[in-house]
């Protein structure tokens, strides 16, 4: 079998190919040595600097991936897209250790800045909380240090 690498941009809420969570281009076109339209090829879409420093800040703050699906959008996104990939993690060491049961984050990535949808499970079945956050491209090149902040000052507020 052939790999090829090749570089293109991808629209902003087209799914991270992060966990299991496969993604793959859908065509019509039926071009002979070329894509074809029953085929399901697997392609990688990596983040963009703010959502990678999102991802890393988490992992700063002890936090380990545990599963990434797409599933419907929540209803006061569905102007926006139909779908969103829901990216769950699981407290594994430091400060929130066994506190929250789990986080799950929906990313809305646009031209520089990412919107989160952050919900907390809270631990003894006390259900759940829900925090917004944005974070702008201009808070990337710092590190995930702040952005690490920002969450945990979010968790705790809805913990």
């Amino acid at each position: 079998m052939r790999r090829d690498s090749l570089l293109l941009p991808a629209s902003y809420d087209t799914p991270l190919s992060i966990g299991s969570s496969e993604v793959w281009p859908q065509t019509g076109l039926d071009v002979k040595s070329v894509f074809d339209p029953e085929d399901e090829d697997r392609i990688t879409v990596r983040p963009n600097l703010i959502m990678r420093t999102v991802l890393d800040a988490l992992e700063h703050l002890g936090f380990g991936l545990k599963s990434a699906r797409n599933e419907s959008a929540p209803d006061r996104f569905k102007h926006r897209l139909t779908f969103a990939q829901e990216v769950e993690f699981g407290p594994k060491r430091g400060e929130f250790a066994g506190r929250p049961d789990e986080l799950e984050l929906l990313m809305f990535p646009s031209e520089g800045s990412v919107d989160l949808v952050m919900q907390v499970d809270r631990p003894g079945f006390r259900g759940e909380s829900y925090a917004e956050l944005t974070f702008s491209e201009g808070e990337a090149p710092q590190g995930p240090d702040g952005v690490a902040e920002a969450l945990a000052e979010a968790i705790r507020r809805h913990s």
